[in-house]
Parts: structure tokens; sequence; C-alpha cells
């Protein structure tokens, strides 16, 4: 099941890179109506973001393009799912990360 879901924006929070490759616990997790995405890149990279349900299909690519190095946040909303527990991806190059989060309607 594909469900067409709004990303709200992507901010660049500091104009400093980042040491290295992380993707951060979602905030507030869990949470209603919507949570952010926060992630950290220490230099210029593609990245795709995207979020899983349970059962490891794809239900949303959050983000899938060039990226500045810094420290980086997606809001994300979910209202057009339905509660349960999603699972979002980050990749950039060589690097990927799994953070798990919970919708509760």
């Amino acid at each position: 099941m594909f469900v067409n879901l709004l990303v709200s924006d992507v901010q660049e929070e500091s104009k400093n890179p980042a040491t290295t490759f992380r993707l951060h616990e979602a905030y507030p997790n869990p949470f209603n109506p919507s949570t952010m995405v926060t992630f950290d890149l220490p230099h210029e990279s593609h990245v795709k973001i995207t979020v899983y349900d349970i059962l490891g299909r794809e239900v949303q690519t959050l983000l899938n393009g060039l990226q500045l190095g810094g420290t980086h946040l997606i809001t994300f909303d979910p209202s057009r799912l339905r509660s349960g527990i999603y699972f979002c991806r980050a990749d950039a190059g060589t690097w990927s990360d799994v953070k798990k989060l919970v919708y509760i309607r």
C-alpha cells in the first residue's frame, strides 16, 4: 500500500559541518500529529530518507537529493497513516542508519 504523505519542510540547522554521519532519534517519539527527523552530514552528500511500515513496505520517501554538510531537520506529518510502528532509514553514500518511529492517532 502506498500512501501520499506531506513533508512540510527540510531545514538546514547549522552551517558548521558535523564530524560524522548521524540520524538522530525522532522527536517527539511516540508522536501525534507530526515528528521531526534530524540528521548530521560531515560534508555535502546525496541523502535519501525513507519511511517503512512494520512489514518493510516503503510508505514514503521524505528526502532524496543533494544536501550540504551540517545538521538538517525534516518535519514528518503521517496524518494519512494508521497508528503503529514505522522505521525511518537514512542513506548517504556507504552510510545508513535506521530509527524506529511510533505513531499514535
